[in-house]
Order: C-alpha cells, then sequence, then structure tokens
C-alpha cells in the first residue's frame, strides 16, 4: 500500500473534525445592561404566563418574521396584555439575530435580571429586546437612557471632540436617509494613524424624524457621557450610539426587506418551560472558524507536498532504471553484432586466415 493511501483516511478523519467545528457552534452575544422597570407580577398568573408565550415568540423567530432586525408581538387582553419587541444591531448576520434573541428571552427573565417585573429591557452588543404590560410600538422615547464609556482617555480631547461630532452629525443624515434600516456606520481621521469609528441606530418602528429627534438628542450628551475618552455609548429605549478608536462593526449591513408587519398576537396556550442559560457560555464560532480553516488548509498542502515528493520519486527512479537496461541491451547488441562480422571475415576463425599470435591473442587477416 503507498504512502499516499494510508493518509486518505487520516485526512478524513482531521478534515470531518474541522468541518464539524465550523458547522455546529454559533456566535454568543455579548451582554452588557439591563434594566427593570414597572410593578412585579405574580407567580403563575395570567401576566406571567402571557410573557412566557411572548418570550417564547421573540426565540423562534426567525428571517421571515425577523425584518430588519426587527421583531414584536403581542400576548393576551388587557389587563394582562404583554408587547415585546426584538431589535438586533444592523451590521449582523441573520444567524446572529436569531441566536441573540434566543439568549435574551431566556436571560431577560433569570433571577440576575427581571425575574418579575413588568416592563424590563436587556441589551447586548448585537441585540436589545423589551417587554412592558403597555403598548410603545411606533412612538420614539428615549428614558430611561444609559451612558457608558471607556476607562480611557485620549491624549487630546480638544481634538477629539470636534471630530466626533461631525462623524456622528454625518452618521445621523446617514441612518435616517437609509429606508427602513435606521442604521449607519462609519470612521474618520483622527490622527495621521489612526482613525475614530462610529455606530448610530434607531429601532425600525418609528419615523425618519422619531429617529433624528431621538439620536441628536443622545449626541448631545456626548460631553456629559464620554468627554475626552476613548470610546462610548449613548442607550435609549428608541435609539443608540457608540464610537470606538478601533473597528467594531462589519462593514455589511442587513440587506433592506419589506416593512415589518402589524405585531402579531401570539395565541394564548400552555407557556413554554423555563430555562436558564448556562453562565459557562461556549465561545464564538468565529474564534472555531479561524481555528479550524487554516488547520484545514495546512493539511491539505501538507497531503499535496508529500504526494508530490512520492510520485515523482518513484518516476524518477522508474526512468533511471529504463535508461540503464537500455544501455545494457544497446551494448549487448554492439557486442554480439562486432563477434558475427569478425567470424565472417576470418572464415569462423580458420587457421589459413591465421597472422600470428599477440599479447591480446590470436591476429587474423
Amino acid at each position: 500500500m503507498s504512502y499516499f493511501n494510508l493518509f486518505i483516511p487520516i485526512f478524513y478523519l482531521i478534515f470531518l473534525s474541522n468541518t464539524q467545528i465550523i458547522q455546529f457552534t454559533t456566535a454568543q452575544p455579548t451582554y452588557f445592561l439591563h434594566d427593570c422597570l414597572g410593578s412585579n407580577y405574580t407567580t403563575n398568573s395570567s401576566f406571567q404566563k402571557n410573557l412566557n408565550l411572548l418570550l417564547s415568540s421573540i426565540s423562534s423567530a426567525n428571517t421571515s418574521t425577523i425584518n430588519n432586525g426587527y421583531y414584536n408581538a403581542t400576548v393576551g387582553q388587557t389587563p394582562d396584555s404583554v408587547y415585546g419587541s426584538l431589535q438586533c444591531r444592523g451590521d449582523i448576520s441573520s444567524e446572529d439575530c436569531q441566536s441573540c434573541a434566543k439568549t435574551a428571552a431566556k436571560d431577560i427573565i433569570t433571577e440576575e435580571r427581571c425575574p418579575k417585573s413588568k416592563q424590563a429591557f436587556i441589551w447586548y452588543d448585537e441585540c436589545m429586546l423589551r417587554y412592558s404590560n403597555q403598548y410603545y410600538f411606533n412612538l420614539m422615547q428615549t428614558s430611561p437612557g444609559f451612558y457608558l464609556s471607556n476607562v480611557d482617555n485620549v491624549t487630546d480631547p480638544n481634538k477629539l471632540n470636534p471630530i466626533l461630532g461631525d462623524l456622528m452629525n454625518g452618521l445621523v443624515s446617514k441612518a435616517i436617509s437609509s429606508g427602513s434600516l435606521n442604521f449607519a456606520t462609519g470612521d474618520t481621521n483622527y490622527t495621521s494613524f489612526q482613525r475614530v469609528y462610529g455606530l448610530v441606530q434607531c429601532t425600525v418602528d418609528i419615523t425618519s424624524d422619531g429617529c433624528n429627534r431621538c439620536l441628536r438628542g443622545a449626541i448631545s450628551e456626548l460631553p456629559n457621557c464620554c468627554d475626552g475618552k476613548q470610546g462610548g455609548r449613548v442607550i435609549r429605549p428608541s435609539c443608540n450610539f457608540r464610537y470606538e478608536l478601533y473597528p467594531f462593526f462589519t462593514q455589511s449591513a442587513v440587506p433592506p426587506s419589506p416593512p415589518p408587519l402589524s405585531p402579531p398576537r401570539v395565541s394564548a396556550s400552555p407557556p413554554p418551560s423555563s430555562t436558564t442559560p448556562s453562565p459557562n457560555a461556549k465561545k464564538s464560532s468565529k474564534l472555531a472558524i479561524v481555528i479550524a480553516i487554516p488547520s484545514v488548509i495546512g493539511v491539505l498542502s501538507a497531503i499535496t507536498f508529500f504526494w508530490f515528493f512520492c510520485f515523482c520519486r518513484k518516476k524518477h527512479k522508474t526512468r533511471r532504471l529504463d535508461v540503464v537496461v537500455d544501455d545494457e541491451i544497446q551494448n549487448a547488441e554492439s557486442l554480439q553484432l562486432n563477434f558475427r562480422t569478425v567470424s565472417a571475415a576470418t572464415d569462423n576463425f580458420s587457421e589459413a586466415n591465421k597472422l600470428g599470435e599477440g599479447g591480446f591473442g590470436s591476429v587474423y587477416k
């Protein structure tokens, strides 16, 4: 059996293991904030059953029901109605959006978040989920608001502030002219060797005018939020913005799709069993893909090199052997031809044709 044939099953196993890593790991959303509002509901109440149905609906939302990263739904009748919505960041994939929806729907009612609240928000880098016992769809809301800033300071805040202001105001104009996305990203030079990156977004259920007012108001909070900081964000229910001195968003945004329909009403049925997410979440699939793909390429390169080396070496040996054999055959034929010629010329080495004896034997004429 050749060395190449021995390598086939080994390569197959390595390739399958790396393929499984790529296929079955999913990116985990990055939590950073939640807020619990309103009064509390009682255990096993109609409101809790409706809330569980709502969160189940959000968790199972997919590309056919999520429009421009947005989904909303209503469950139950007054006074136990529950309204809920999901807004994913405009530059993430549909798979990451669904992953964030599932995580947020489980996480928001855990003991560490808002286990009994009738109103709650939870924010991740990838999405925001909120629910309420009061109707809020299509309404621009600025409260509650939150600031988050980078712990590091810039060396020259007086230089950064006007550059940042121009960048953010430009992104607001870009977002409100983006159709139903209400989302924009961009960057600009901060120094000759460094850039500043920005992102703005509104929930897609509010108008472009409402988005403009929400974002302009949020940007006016920059001096209170992040003056002199290397990064920061302002978060409101209907909009948010962020800036950093490093890239934190992807360049391809979620493609536009038809505007969201009126929120579906989820029929009341027995609530699903609640599940608490594990605190030890698996690492992102992006890291797994970065690790898996080079290893597959490396194995392919090694196999190709090994096959090429063995094949060429075997072929070279075969050619050399052929040349040696051919040479030997030609030499033998040459010797046989010379003997016959000499025998005929001397009348089969007849004594009559013999001239005498020399140092190398008999001499014939």
